[in-house]
């Protein structure tokens, strides 16, 4: 899973759809099969609840990732993560995970609904202020990159936080996710890109090598793999230009 993921906030001013008012389109997605197999364990009480529910709203983000999956199906599993996430807070209020996937399930949300809830980026920040507190070198510096991408991606205050386009906020971030995790390829990319925002070639040239020679060390890992080698490319041939 690719803690990247939820943060695009391509958003526009608009109301929120309703809860399962959209249908999934086409066969279903490759990683359905993990979750229903983790909802059936849940259903049966097998395994520890609190365990269950952060592996199933991973795996429902691992069905988001997924290029091939329709807009409408992720997202159905960008919801489904996102109550998977709440119940775990619920469980367990002061553990990062539960935290942490709400923030990326509410990224995911806002960035496949047609007509998305801006205030949804409040809960967004809010969960990932949280999870930053609780932990914030989990899964490789997640919650500093969530929240530098969240910076950078979103609409200005007040629509969105008051930190949004703060650059110096932003590659404190980014430079602290870098220091916690120095092997995470996701960590590499998303501050190259941040640097190619902001007219720095050379830095996010540097930061971009990196990122490739890191993820070239890790092998393939399906989808995620895929989805951060294009994103490689496109930023190489973009500082190429």
């Amino acid at each position: 899973m690719t803690a990247t993921r939820g943060v695009r906030l391509a958003v526009v001013l608009c109301t929120f759809l309703p809860l399962g008012c959209r249908s999934p389109a086409g066969p279903a997605p490759a990683g359905a099969s993990r979750v229903e197999r983790l909802e059936a364990d849940l259903a049966r009480g097998e395994g520890a609840p609190f365990a269950l529910r952060i592996a199933l709203a991973s795996a429902c983000l691992d069905v988001v990732d997924d290029p091939r999956v329709s807009e409408a199906q992720k997202l159905r599993y960008a919801r489904r993560a996102l109550e998977h996430a709440d119940a775990a807070i619920r469980l367990e209020p002061e553990r990062v995970e539960g935290h942490y996937y709400r923030a990326v399930s509410l990224g995911q949300v806002l960035d496949h609904s047609t007509l998305p809830n801006l205030g949804l980026i409040g809960e967004l920040e809010a969960a990932g202020i949280r999870a930053r507190e609780l932990d914030p070198g989990y899964a490789d510096a997640g919650p500093l990159r969530l929240l530098a991408l969240l910076y950078q991606k979103a609409p200005a205050w007040p629509i969105g936080p008051e930190l949004a386009g703060e650059t110096e906020v932003i590659e404190e971030l980014f430079a602290e996710a870098i220091e916690r995790a120095p092997g995470s390829v996701e960590n590499r990319l998303a501050y190259a890109e941040f640097l190619h925002e902001e007219g720095r070639r050379e830095d996010a040239r540097k930061s971009a090598l990196r990122a490739k020679e890191l993820l070239d060390a890790r092998g393939d890992r399906g989808a995620e793999t895929e989805s951060l080698r294009r994103r490689l490319r496109e930023l190489l041939a973009a500082l190429d230009s």
